[in-house]
């Protein structure tokens, strides 16, 4: 509490009218004591974090000069330090957590200090941060691993969580410093993702790491580094695949907290998913190579959904990822507005539709694998600029059918699409709607019966998707 407020006053008051600040936290950097340290690092952090995200201007730039020239020295001096505890405390759990703690703050900080733009001392000095940096992208002990936990990261995921936002930063901005290291960080980073677990303690760091992924993929600079068919079948089968299964922790806020899921899978939130990133991997390898990509997804579309139609109750969630996978090769360009604007030439969203989707939704047992009918509500709501006016029309009376479940995630859904088919534009600048009063006239009985449904149901709680 304490730092976040001198965060917010330091807004106003850093570094003018508070020149004491940075000389005396910069001073307590010196502690060797993890409590008081850990203290210090989280005050910086709330104070440079005002970096990130910040309009650029001439006094951002001043205010980011005058924090570089108080602490750029001793933080890599410190980090370079806090690795020498770390190893010194490697048979001390309770120590070597809170060195790893301190280091994940400073990485923060660095991050902060970096946003902008690379400051020409980390350009100096990058061969030495970059070999901080591997120390803990390899780093394992087995006393900051707690086996059992499955859901708050440990420490080390957190720091190495953080050093990749920083390569990713530097990927972004197309530091050239950075680029001697790039193909070995590449690697590096793979390799952590293979350790992640689907439990959610490693969602952060999955996360983290396939935007790394994709960001490298997208930019044609790095092209050689995934042009090989073996090196995109990996990425599709070891990172992709994995990522976009239905996991139990999905299954469980799916039923005892549908808000959240329905918050993270459709309407976006702070966080993402480590689905939605897989996604966003699949859209960047097909921008340059999307023939490539398509086959190889294509190929385990059709296995994933031969394996649903063997045995549907066993094998739902590879339909689950088989429709999400499908959605990843199919966008092109997508906007909140119009949804879908342009459709890879490689895929048939209508037909695909038509013989995997269309069955789902005429499912009227609502009991049956209702997250792969919530995830159908999806694909219709997400491919609504394709289909044609008479299909959409038709289209929201098979919707208005699922208001009636009683799975809180799949009624929800439906309401989201039903209002997403009435705001779909005639056309991509906006104008018009498809579906206009007469054809919403005959629909309206069956529309506000299952809508008050929803919204009388004193059991639950209030649904603005609904409303």
């Amino acid at each position: 509490l304490q730092s976040a407020t001198i965060g917010i006053i330091s807004i106003v008051d850093y570094p003018e009218r508070w020149v004491s600040l940075l000389p005396k936290l910069v001073e307590k950097l010196q502690s060797q004591d993890p409590v008081i340290l850990i203290g210090i690092l989280k005050t910086a952090d709330s104070i440079f974090n005002r970096f990130v995200g910040a309009d650029r201007n001439d006094n951002l730039y001043r205010v980011i000069k005058y924090s570089l020239d108080g602490s750029q020295q001793p933080l890599l001096a410190l980090y370079q330090h806090l690795g020498t505890r770390v190893a010194a405390s490697a048979s001390n759990g309770e120590q070597l957590k809170a060195n790893l703690e301190c280091l994940r703050q400073v990485t923060d900080i660095l991050y902060s200090l970096n946003y902008q733009d690379l400051p020409e001392f980390f350009e100096d000095n990058m061969q030495v941060l970059m070999e901080e940096f591997q120390k803990y992208l390899t780093f394992s002990n087995p006393l900051v691993v707690d086996a059992d936990e499955e859901t708050q990261p440990s420490v080390l995921d957190q720091l190495q969580a953080s050093i990749v936002k920083v390569l990713s930063l530097y990927v972004s901005k197309d530091e050239e410093p950075f680029m001697p290291f790039l193909q070995a960080f590449s690697e590096k980073v793979w390799n952590l993702l293979m350790t992640c677990t689907a439990y959610p303690k490693h969602d952060i760091l999955a996360v983290t790491s396939i935007k790394f992924l994709s960001m490298l993929v997208e930019k044609p600079m790095h092209k050689d580094l995934f042009k090989e068919d073996a090196i995109l079948r990996e990425i599709v089968l070891k990172i992709v695949i994995p990522n976009l299964m239905f996991r139990e922790s999905d299954e469980e806020r799916f039923e005892d907290d549908p808000r959240e899921y329905i918050v993270t899978e459709v309407e976006g939130s702070d966080s993402e998913s480590r689905r939605r990133c897989s996604q966003d991997l699949l859209k960047a390898m097909c921008r340059l190579f999307e023939e490539q990509t398509t086959t190889i997804c294509s190929e385990h579309v059709g296995q994933m959904l031969s394996n649903y139609a063997k045995d549907q109750n066993a094998h739902w969630r590879e339909k689950d990822a088989a429709i999400h996978l499908m959605m990843g090769i199919a966008i092109r360009r997508e906007n909140s507005f119009v949804g879908v604007t342009e459709v890879s030439s490689g895929v048939s969203v209508v037909d695909f539709f038509q013989s995997q989707i269309l069955p789902e939704l005429e499912d009227s047992n609502h009991g049956n694998k209702p997250v792969v009918k919530a995830t159908a509500l999806k694909y219709v709501s997400v491919f609504r600029n394709q289909f044609a006016k008479e299909h959409l029309v038709q289209l929201f009376k098979l919707v208005i059918s699922h208001l009636s479940s009683p799975i809180v995630v799949v009624h929800t859904f439906a309401a989201y699409t039903l209002e997403q088919i009435l705001t779909t534009p005639e056309t991509i600048d906006g104008k018009g709607k498809k579906i206009h009063s007469a054809d919403l006239r005959p629909m309206l009985d069956p529309l506000f019966t299952g809508l008050f449904q929803i919204i009388d149901d004193t059991t639950r709680n209030e649904n603005d998707n609904a409303m």
